[in-house]
């Protein structure tokens, strides 16, 4: 099974991990996490039947393609978009 990348960047953010975190050096408590996440994340696109309007308003998804629109508007890339946005919510999130 694959997860895509949408929903890999979800888990990776319920989880708190960092997406450049090498795999072999995670922490039982960190596999764990994303063990919990992987299934809390597919489980919830199944129930809205992968219908984008109905995940959750705490997910990055939500957060992240309305800031791309915006990004693009600025000049932005994916990338810095991205990250910007995984970093604002960390900091609210502490």
């Amino acid at each position: 099974m694959s997860i895509v990348l949408i929903r890999e960047d979800e888990v990776l953010y319920h989880a708190r991990v960092h997406p450049e975190h090498k795999t072999n050096t995670l922490s039982e408590q960190q596999l764990t996490s994303l063990h919990h996440n992987i299934v809390y994340v597919c489980q919830t696109a199944v129930d809205v039947n992968a219908d984008a309007s109905k995940f959750p308003e705490h997910w990055l998804f939500r957060h992240r393609w309305v800031s791309l629109s915006q990004s693009s508007r600025l000049g932005l890339t994916y990338e810095t978009s991205l990250r910007a946005k995984v970093e604002m919510a960390r900091a609210k999130v502490k």
